[in-house]
């Protein structure tokens, strides 16, 4: 009996014997989207996969979610073209400071992010014009509002030129990658399991009197780019199993063909596959 997905039904299996014990184990793996895939990872992990899959397959962006400030910044979707998940500020005006497009992952309930590498692009254009706003690409974690561990290709929290691109290097240029710290990893104290997000938008600098970034381009001036995310996510919590009737579970000798129901649950990864093993007497 298999089952994908956080629930195995409760599904009965017939077992010819004349006295027949059970063992029943349980794996617990997610194949609870498309995006996610069993791997080599160890017991406890299993690997989600964003917008590429390592062979260079089209992924799903499944547990990324895009929000958009205003209609100054806008997200989209073409990892099914062979593209990437961005975030933009748009380029035909002025654009407000405070304006921000974000691609945030939150992990599954009762799963954590283990490690995660990311390959990502990045453009600005809008050169970080002096006296007023400039436009920004930052990788965050583990909340939207943390320091940013990635800022316009440059991994430092505190690297504020943003001035190169990275458009022109390929989705899977060796300079791309990011491996996200295992610091930036680490919840605030009572906080909520760690997320990534990636985002662009206009800041007012650390004067807090700019009003707006530099517009006036057919083009964005600020582009961040998500072409592929392996994210290993962890998953402690085992599954409960539960025999919920059948003729097997009478305790007597029994003939012929008998049945046994069972149900499995599992709040983080979900149920992969649920093995039962035969014992004869």
């Amino acid at each position: 009996m298999t089952q994908d997905g956080g629930e195995a039904k409760s599904s009965a299996c017939r077992l010819p014997a004349s006295r027949v014990g059970l063992l029943l184990t349980i794996i617990a793996l997610s194949l609870a989207t498309p995006a996610i895939q069993p791997s080599t990872a160890s017991a406890g992990t299993y690997d989600a996969y964003s917008c590429s899959q390592p062979d260079g397959a089209a992924a799903s962006t499944d547990g990324w979610t895009p929000t958009a400030s205003n209609s100054d910044v806008e997200t989209e979707d073409e990892c099914g073209e062979g593209g990437y998940m961005w975030a933009a500020v748009i380029g035909d005006k002025a654009v407000p400071v405070g304006s921000e497009a974000v691609w945030a992952f939150v992990p599954p309930a009762g799963t954590t992010i283990h490690e995660a590498t990311l390959y990502r692009t990045f453009n600005n254009s809008d050169n970080e014009d002096t006296g007023d706003g400039f436009t920004f690409e930052n990788l965050k974690a583990p909340y939207r509002f943390s320091t940013p561990f990635e800022r316009c290709g440059v991994s430092t929290a505190y690297h504020y030129s943003c001035s190169t691109t990275g458009l022109f290097m390929g989705r899977f240029a060796p300079d791309m990658e990011v491996k996200v710290p295992s610091e930036a990893l680490l919840p605030e104290r009572g906080g909520p399991a760690a997320g990534i997000y990636m985002s662009a938008g206009c800041w007012g600098g650390l004067g807090g009197s700019e009003e707006h970034c530099d517009g006036g381009t057919t083009g964005p001036i600020a582009y961040a780019g998500l072409a592929s995310a392996t994210i290993t996510l962890e998953d402690n919590s085992p599954p409960k199993v539960t025999v919920v009737g059948g003729t097997l579970t009478t305790g007597t000798e029994l003939e012929g063909e008998q049945n046994l129901a069972i149900t499995g649950t599992d709040t983080g990864s979900g149920i992969y596959q649920a093995i039962l093993a035969r014992i004869l007497h």
